[in-house]
């Protein structure tokens, strides 16, 4: 997987959303020892307000085939 390319895309998806907040990152890629077999584990905050479903479906339709949500609730997915 080449993280980079991935990371360039999340990114690119949630510069112009007002309603995304901060985007972080964990695992193996926030504690600088990812490598070619690591996976991307990322977090996006979005407003309290902000419609997450439409953001989820929206993230998931561009990495459809190589997306996985951990879990899912009326907080966080």
């Amino acid at each position: 997987m080449n993280l980079k390319k991935y990371m360039h895309f999340i990114s690119s998806f949630t510069v112009n959303k007002d309603e995304i907040k901060g985007v972080y990152y964990g695992g193996s890629i926030a504690r600088n020892d990812s490598d070619e077999y690591s996976d991307l584990d990322v977090r996006l905050v979005v407003e309290e307000k902000a419609k997450k479903n439409i953001i989820i479906e929206q993230f998931i339709g561009e990495i459809d085939n190589i997306s996985f949500i951990e879990s899912k609730s009326d907080k966080f997915a």
